[in-house]
């Protein structure tokens, strides 16, 4: 009889063990049971890496890898067990506030519902999206109902409780005016700015000016030498499309206009270790305008 029981026994215990072991890193910004009103997990949370993100998020992880994305911290929460009502809970350690915040950033887009969770929120029906120093946290629903939208909500406000870091935007969003800027349109890219690999990280926003609809953006450099190359270079990609490109009149800096097929006009200007443009556009003249606002921005 007691060599029937011993591997039950056996296996109840290293159970318990495993269930008992102590939270660290990631782990401890998740809530607790007894925050969440008696929601529980199974288990410790599931974790991933660069070499295994895949696994998970196999058509989204190269997202993420373009952003730095370090380590990932995964919990389901169930109402009662696994197979009642639940919710996911992802915090993504993404290696810096930029990085966070742009991988925020590609999710984003006017119209959405916005809160202040952490340093910005996104809340929908199947979920909440946030971001706050180091990381960005992503809650999905399970089932749209009230009792799991508003644990997932208070789950979130819990995680962005328990991030220590900057409580307020990264410092690179500011080097777009935010005049004419249409709401929660900026953008961060950790590098390839225009869909172009030799252009490294830079910021873009829409705009509308005099109701003309426009992009704007800054492309960042490490040094003034890097960003005449990535000007000659940007300037040579249009060319070698059989694009007419343009010395912009009047301009202190070196420029160029195009007019491309499909969408609308793109003017560039290379100043220090920056290139500011605007794309997308109908008018030279509002792109002026927008490149001037930029450049004043930068003084």
């Amino acid at each position: 009889m007691l060599k029937k029981i011993l591997p039950i026994v056996i296996v109840i215990l290293l159970f318990l063990t495993q269930c008992q072991q102590p939270l660290e890193g990631l782990d401890l910004l998740f809530p607790t049971s007894k925050v969440l009103q008696g929601w529980k997990w199974e288990g410790t949370p599931d974790h991933y890496n660069p070499d295994n993100l895949y696994e998970l998020i196999n058509g989204e992880a190269e997202l993420y890898h373009a952003y730095g994305f370090q380590e990932l911290a995964i919990i389901t929460y169930y109402a009662g067990s696994p197979e009642d009502s639940f919710f996911t809970a992802s915090i993504y350690d993404m290696g810096s506030h930029e990085n966070a915040f742009g991988v925020y950033s590609s999710y984003r887009y006017p119209g959405y519902d916005f809160d202040t969770i952490g340093v910005e929120g996104m809340i929908s029906d199947y979920g909440v999206k946030f971001y706050k120093g180091n990381y960005f946290v992503d809650i999905s629903f399970g089932d749209v109902i009230a009792s799991v939208q508003h644990t997932g909500l208070l789950a979130a406000t819990q995680i962005a409780e328990n991030i220590s870091g900057p409580a307020e935007a990264p410092g690179v969003i500011q080097m777009l005016p935010t005049e004419g800027q249409v709401a929660q349109s900026l953008r961060y890219a950790a590098s390839e700015m225009l869909n172009q690999s030799f252009l490294p990280a830079g910021v873009e926003a829409q705009y509308v000016l005099d109701g003309e609809e426009m992009i704007g953006f800054v492309i960042l450099f490490e040094s003034a030498e890097q960003a005449v190359s990535g000007f000659e270079q940007l300037k040579k990609f249009y060319s070698d499309l059989g694009s007419k490109t343009e010395q912009m009149k009047k301009s202190e800096y070196s420029s160029f206009s195009v007019k491309t097929k499909y969408q609308g006009s793109l003017i560039a200007i290379q100043k220090d270790g920056y290139i500011v443009g605007a794309r997308e556009l109908q008018n030279l003249k509002q792109g002026n305008t927008l490149i001037e606002m930029i450049l004043t921005e930068l003084e």
